[in-house]
């Protein structure tokens, strides 16, 4: 996502980065990756899930991404406000139930916020 903006990438060996991965736009990002094996055929239920405990970090927006383990290909889905995720996306407590497109069923370890991929902005 750096090279792709052309900012500098963040650098990993100095510890707890206070949960962005890079500036750009004079605003703090963190990018969520989401490892899948294959390509989303359905854009429209794509669900960009993070854990909970992430909504106190410091960033001012966030780039969701997915990660093609199968041919190392990248996807940007979009990207949005911190301010405009948190009004947007939904929030889903521990124990919850929650299904994916094909049935399949899981449930929730810690508190998960959801957001579609079709509520985020794209990058042009």
């Amino acid at each position: 996502m750096a090279d792709f903006l052309k900012v500098s990438r963040p650098d990993f060996n100095v510890g707890f980065d206070g949960g962005f991965d890079l500036v750009w736009n004079g605003l703090k990002w963190d990018v969520k990756v989401l490892p899948i094996n294959g390509r989303f055929d359905d854009k429209v239920h794509v669900f960009n899930v993070f854990y909970s405990q992430v909504r106190d970090f410091s960033p001012d927006g966030y780039f969701f991404l997915s990660y093609d383990k199968r041919d190392g290909f990248f996807e940007v889905g979009g990207w949005i406000l911190k301010k405009d995720f948190l009004a947007k996306a939904k929030f889903f407590p521990a124990g919850s139930v929650r299904f994916k497109p094909n049935g399949e069923s899981f449930s929730v370890i810690g508190g998960n916020y959801e957001i579609k991929r079709c509520d985020l902005n794209v990058l042009c």
